[in-house]
C-alpha cells in the first residue's frame, strides 16, 4: 500500500527511517564469565557430586551391591600397603622367651649368671653382680656359697658352649680362674667368690 493511500496518521514507527540507530528490541551481549560460567559449574560440581556420592557407598556398605565396584576396590586394597598383621607362626615365634646361645663369636650377654658369696663379706656378691650389669649382661642374680670348699675365685661354667661367656665374666670381675663344671655351674655360669676377690 503506497503512502499516500495509507489511511493512518504517522508515528514513531514511520519515523524510524530517519533514525540510523538499532530498530525493534535489542539486547546487550553477555560479559564472557556469564557465558562462561555454567559450563564452568559443570566442570566442577560434577566430579565434587561423584566424588560425594563414591564416599557415601563405601561408607553405607551398599557399595557391594554395585556391580563391578565392590572389585575395584578390592583390588586396590590389595595393592596397597602390605597388611600389619603377621602369621600366628611368626607371632609365636617372636613371644617365646628362649635361652640365648653362646657363640664362639662372643659372649651371649643375656646367659643366666649367678654370683655366690663365698668370702664372707656382706655386700660383695651384689656388688660384682652390679659390676657384671654394668659390662652388659642382662640375667645376673646374687646369694650365698654354699658349696665345697674353695681357695680362690672362681667362674664355672656348665658346658663348653658357655666358655667365651665364662672367661667375659672371669675378665669383666677380674678373676683369672674359669673352669667347667656342670656340677658347680648348673646349667649356665656360676660365680663363686671367695678372699681374694677385690670388689
Amino acid at each position: 500500500m503506497t503512502k499516500p493511500n495509507y489511511p493512518y496518521p504517522e508515528d514513531e514507527f514511520d519515523q524510524a527511517a530517519l533514525h540510523a540507530g538499532p530498530r525493534g528490541v535489542h539486547r546487550q551481549p553477555r560479559a564472557g564469565l556469564r557465558r562462561w560460567w555454567p559450563f564452568l559449574a559443570v566442570l566442577v560440581l560434577a566430579p565434587a557430586l561423584a566424588l560425594a556420592f563414591v564416599t557415601f557407598l563405601s561408607h553405607s556398605g551398599t557399595s557391594s551391591k554395585i556391580p563391578g565396584f565392590s572389585s575395584l576396590t578390592e583390588d586396590s586394597t590389595a595393592s596397597g600397603a602390605p597388611s600389619q598383621t603377621s602369621s600366628p607362626t611368626a607371632s609365636a615365634t617372636a613371644s617365646a622367651t628362649t635361652t640365648p646361645t653362646p657363640t664362639a663369636a662372643g659372649p651371649a650377654l643375656g646367659t643366666k649368671i649367678q654370683v655366690l658369696n663365698g668370702a664372707g663379706v656382706s655386700g660383695v656378691a651384689g656388688k660384682a653382680s652390679a659390676k657384671l650389669t654394668a659390662a652388659g649382661f642382662t640375667s645376673v642374680t646374687s646369694g650365698n656359697y654354699g658349696g665345697a670348699a674353695l681357695s680362690v675365685s672362681t667362674v664355672f661354667y656348665a658346658t663348653p658352649a658357655y666358655a667365651v661367656t665364662a672367661k667375659a665374666v672371669g675378665t669383666a670381675l677380674g678373676i683369672a680362674q674359669v673352669k667347667e663344671s656342670a656340677t658347680q655351674a648348673s646349667g649356665a655360669i656360676v660365680v663363686v667368690l671367695k678372699s681374694d676377690y677385690k670388689p
